[in-house]
């Protein structure tokens, strides 16, 4: 889960580079990830083997999106949380609740009827 989390901030980060026409370091920023997988299998590779390479692909990873945070915060890129939900979704989020209640109810039945069987 941690190598797709970077992948995810990876591809977002080159993306908003992009739209500014910012092309030569979303470009230039897979040299530091194959660098370090590239030391780790020459130097370490025998040892750790698969388990060693996985880590060493998370840190490629992480040091992409950290070489990319100062360019993308220069462009004027600022993350505020906000959750703003169209009048669709909460329509479905509405019309699911009795769902989920019978869902609830159906569990609770079978739960009693074993406890009324021991």
């Amino acid at each position: 889960m941690p190598i797709m989390f970077f992948y995810g901030l990876n591809y977002i980060f080159q993306a908003i580079l992009q739209s500014q026409w910012r092309f030569k370091l979303p470009a230039l920023v897979s040299l530091p990830s194959s660098l370090v997988v590239i030391i780790y299998v020459c130097v370490l590779g025998r040892v750790f083997a698969v388990t060693g390479l996985l880590f060493a692909s998370l840190l490629g990873l992480s040091l992409q999106a950290l070489i990319l945070v100062p360019a993308v915060i220069k462009v004027g890129y600022r993350y505020r949380f906000r959750l703003e939900l169209s009048p669709d979704i909460k329509l479905a989020l509405k019309l699911s609740v009795p769902t989920f209640i019978s869902v609830v109810a159906y569990q609770v039945n079978i739960l009693f009827n074993y406890c009324l069987s021991i």
